[in-house]
């Protein structure tokens, strides 16, 4: 049901988030995004009829690709705090995914988070620390524990 609404909204389909994984050396996989910016750019209407529909769609599915989806939607509503706390979700369920790291960073970014900034340009250091650590849930605690774990570190060396 989802995935056909959600085609009635923008008119294409809602495929399977794949899991851009570091080892693959793509920056970006997930082309979801640069759709909907383009087509909420150039039909505002699309933004609130997606926005009038996520909480539901998130009701009935829970996954990765539905939090990256309300992220979106959210970031572009400039609502960055709302558009963090999905991509968190979304990292929490997926860590591996490279993208969702680093929808997470700007969408931090864009709340003047210093850790936004940090990820950006340490997101390897970043995913691989939270493998390592097993970190169980992506939150900015989390974050700001990998950070000093990062910044620890670099004074080491």
């Amino acid at each position: 049901m989802m995935d056909k609404e959600f085609c009635e909204i923008t008119g294409f389909l809602f495929g399977p988030r794949l899991t851009n994984r570091l080892e693959a050396k793509e920056l970006r996989t997930d082309r979801l995004f640069q759709e909907l910016a383009n087509l909420v750019f150039d039909s505002p209407e699309v933004l609130t009829a997606l926005k009038s529909h996520i909480d539901g769609w998130l009701e009935k599915e829970c996954s990765e690709r539905t939090q990256a989806l309300a992220g979106y939607i959210a970031y572009l509503d400039e609502d960055y705090e709302k558009a963090s706390s999905a991509f968190m979700k979304a990292v929490t369920m997926n860590p591996d995914n490279l993208d969702s790291w680093l929808d997470l960073a700007f969408s931090l970014y864009h709340l003047s988070d210093p850790l936004g900034y940090a990820i950006i340009f340490n997101y390897d250091v970043f995913i691989s620390l939270y493998r390592e650590m097993g970190v169980e849930q992506c939150s900015r605690e989390s974050l700001k524990q990998l950070q000093a774990e990062i910044n620890r570190d670099r004074l080491e060396y």
